[in-house]
């Protein structure tokens, strides 16, 4: 009976249109330009092979750092992966290959320091290739003069995002989890605020409302602790929920914010990740239009936006935010865009606002 819920919900709680999902492929590929640079693995090759501690799995499949080429090769693949999937030239090949090499790349980083928080990026990347985000906006199309969109892949497209939403539940899980075992629960441990003093002290500039949430009264710390276990926890029980799956989803932002203005931790990249989980289901439709309209200039005008949004993000956001000074300030601006992306998606075409996001299933 729960296997058989676990797929019902599967197949129709994200049936997004596949100009919805090519849209945030363009988005998705996009932020991927926007981070990629080249030799970014080149230091790997000065450190010592002593120093080399690769965590279990497939960092350790490695017996050595191998020759500058190679490096050189994988964050080539990289970028190359990023500009076909941003293209949709053979996007499923793209993203896959994006995923591995982001593995592969990340499996000699990580063997020298620290581990980043960005493996949800490689498996939405992963799934969402096996949905059908390719089937729009596209050079193949504008090649064949055929604008109009072929056959949707709702239930496919439902598929791969239900997927998605596992992979983010099971994250949160095994940190909500880990949370419970350190004793985030135990009465007045008030673990949070032990971790807002901690990050308060090291970092430099402070959080910027470190000082403001330090003064808050115990039992609101209490709470705190308990309501981030419950929802990192709680995610997964709610793939049995799945009229709630937003609102968990939707309770991350928040969540994501507090974490940024009181420990200076930046999350904000997650909340593009939420993007098919939240969006309307016809969330790209207007763009669409424009598409089509455009011609060959829609993706030369999509590539030029990703370069003036790389110059800004390298160049002239760390200017506004005050250099080194304000750090804080920076990434305050950069989830504030990603919070207006999301708005934008969940609201969707203005004819299709009453439309119902996603038709849900009634559980036998």
């Amino acid at each position: 009976m729960m296997l058989s819920r676990l797929r019902s919900v599967q197949d129709s709680a994200f049936l997004l249109s596949d100009e919805t999902l090519a849209m945030f492929r363009l988005l998705f590929f996009g932020m991927a330009l926007v981070a990629w640079a080249p030799g970014t693995l080149l230091w790997v090759a000065d450190y010592p092979e002593w120093l080399r501690t690769p965590p279990p799995g497939l960092p350790r499949l490695a017996t050595r750092v191998p020759p500058l080429i190679v490096l050189h090769a994988i964050d080539v693949g990289i970028g190359l992966s990023a500009l076909f999937g941003f293209l949709g030239v053979r996007t499923r090949i793209a993203g896959i290959s994006l995923a591995l090499l982001t593995l592969v790349h990340h499996s000699f980083v990580f063997s020298f320091g620290k581990i980043d928080h960005d493996f949800l990026q490689v498996a939405a990347v992963f799934v969402l290739s096996f949905s059908g985000w390719g089937n729009r906006f596209t050079i193949a199309e504008l090649i064949r003069g055929n604008y109009r969109q072929p056959s949707e892949s709702l239930t496919r497209n439902s598929q791969a995002v239900s997927i998605l939403y596992a992979v983010i539940a099971v994250a949160f899980f095994s940190a909500g989890f880990a949370k419970l075992r350190g004793g985030w629960l135990d009465p007045g441990s008030q673990m949070a605020r032990n971790w807002v003093v901690f990050y308060d002290n090291i970092a430099e500039p402070r959080p910027v409302l470190a000082d403001l949430s330090l003064g808050l009264p115990v039992w609101i710390w209490e709470l705190a602790d308990i309501a981030t276990v419950g929802l990192e926890l709680g995610l997964v029980a709610l793939l049995l929920l799945p009229r709630l799956m937003r609102l968990g989803v939707v309770l991350l932002i928040p969540f994501h914010l507090g974490v940024l203005v009181t420990m200076g931790i930046d999350f904000h990249g997650y909340l593009y990740l939420y993007l098919p989980l939240l969006a309307h289901t016809n969330a790209g439709h207007g763009f669409a239009r424009w598409w089509d309209r455009q011609g060959w200039r829609a993706p030369l005008i999509a590539l030029v936006v990703v370069g003036v949004y790389r110059i800004s993000v390298t160049t002239l956001l760390p200017i506004a935010g005050g250099g080194d000074s304000r750090p804080y300030l920076s990434n305050l601006i950069l989830f504030g865009v990603a919070l207006v992306i999301v708005r934008w998606f969940v609201r969707g075409p203005a004819r299709d606002r009453a439309v119902v996001r996603a038709p849900l299933p009634t559980p036998s």
